[in-house]
């Protein structure tokens, strides 16, 4: 079955097979897609941020006045794989998304 074909079907195996191989670019989506994140929330993600054993991320958010500065959301093992990819050689407390000269 074609990657795309089984990321379609809802396959988990499909997608995880999918999300290695996928370009940078559409990784930096993934979490956002499986999580409900914002573009801003996303881009103020640092490494760290993620859990792995739990699935969980913490998000920034600054937008609501009265709202905490954090929530947790949970992502699917697909959005983790592509959280672990991204945060891949960066140190803790770096951003999460950089483009190839280090900038967010």
């Amino acid at each position: 079955m074609p990657e795309t074909a089984a990321a379609a079907t809802g396959s988990s195996a499909g997608f995880r097979h999918a999300a290695g191989s996928l370009h940078m670019r559409q990784k930096v989506y993934l979490p956002a897609m499986h999580s409900g994140m914002h573009l801003s929330e996303q881009l103020r993600a640092q490494v760290g941020d993620c859990s792995s054993t739990t699935g969980m991320l913490m998000v920034r958010q600054k937008k609501v006045r009265n709202a905490p500065a954090t929530r947790y959301v949970s992502l699917t093992p697909i959005a983790v794989e592509a959280y672990n990819q991204l945060a891949a050689g960066k140190k803790a407390g770096e951003p999460l998304c950089t483009n190839t000269g280090g900038g967010v």
